[in-house]
Formats: structure tokens, C-alpha cells, sequence
């Protein structure tokens, strides 16, 4: 599904970008090496911000 809607915003203005993490559930903040997950979202939004 996030995949799905991913693809939707290919034409958008929108910036977006899709990550796989394999092997995590949906639960990430409770998985052992959410910090993996937490550090990428931080640096994304980081390079991003306006």
C-alpha cells in the first residue's frame, strides 16, 4: 500500500521519497534498531527543510 501510494505521487510537486527497512513490522519505535529508522527520517527532513 505505501508502496501504491508512492507511485500516485510520482507527477506531484510534492517531495517524497520511499524506504524499505526488511524485516520490520509496522510497530518500528518498538523493534530493536529503530534508531536506523529514526536517524534516517531526522537526516531526510533536515536535507529538505526550507
Amino acid at each position: 500500500m505505501n508502496r501504491a501510494n508512492h507511485r500516485l505521487y510520482r507527477h506531484s510537486p510534492a517531495l517524497t521519497e520511499y524506504r524499505e527497512y526488511p524485516g520490520r513490522s509496522h510497530f518500528t519505535v518498538g523493534q530493536d534498531g529503530w534508531e536506523e529508522v529514526a536517524d534516517h527520517a531526522l537526516a531526510w527532513a533536515a536535507a529538505h527543510a526550507r
